[in-house]
C-alpha cells in the first residue's frame, strides 16, 4: 500500500470475496488489524459482490474489477480509488489497487 500510494491511508471502496466461509472472515479480520495504519477503516465502503451474485469462485476477482470500474464510470464509488482483495481456496491472497482516471476536462477530487 505504501509503495502504491505513499504514506496517505487508503480511502475508497474495498471489494472482498467473502462468501460466508469462516476462514475467509477470519483472514479479513486479521487483515484489518494488520493494515489499520494503511487503510482508514472509518472512511472506506466495504462491498461484498457475493450478496448480489452468490459465490462465483475464481471469477470473483475479475467480477470485482468489473464492478469497481463500472462504479467509477457511473460516479457511484465512494472515492476515486478501489481495493480488490481475493483469497484462493488454498489460502493464497491477492490484491489490486485501482484509481479512477478522470475524463477529459475533469479532475480527480474525491479521496
Amino acid at each position: 500500500m505504501e509503495t502504491a500510494r505513499g504514506a496517505e491511508p487508503f480511502r475508497g471502496d474495498i471489494l472482498l470475496d467473502l462468501n460466508g466461509e469462516e476462514w475467509k472472515a477470519q483472514c479479513w479480520g486479521h487483515a484489518q488489524l494488520l493494515l489499520r495504519e494503511h487503510i482508514d477503516m472509518h472512511r472506506v465502503r466495504t462491498v461484498f459482490p457475493v450478496v448480489s451474485w452468490g459465490d462465483i469462485g475464481a471469477a470473483s476477482g475479475v467480477a470485482a474489477l468489473c464492478l469497481a470500474t463500472r462504479s467509477f464510470v457511473r460516479r457511484a464509488s465512494s472515492a476515486d480509488r478501489a481495493l480488490i482483495c481475493c483469497l484462493s481456496d488454498d489460502g493464497g491472497a491477492g490484491a489490486l489497487l485501482l484509481e479512477r482516471i478522470p475524463a477529459a476536462g475533469q479532475t480527480a477530487t474525491r479521496r
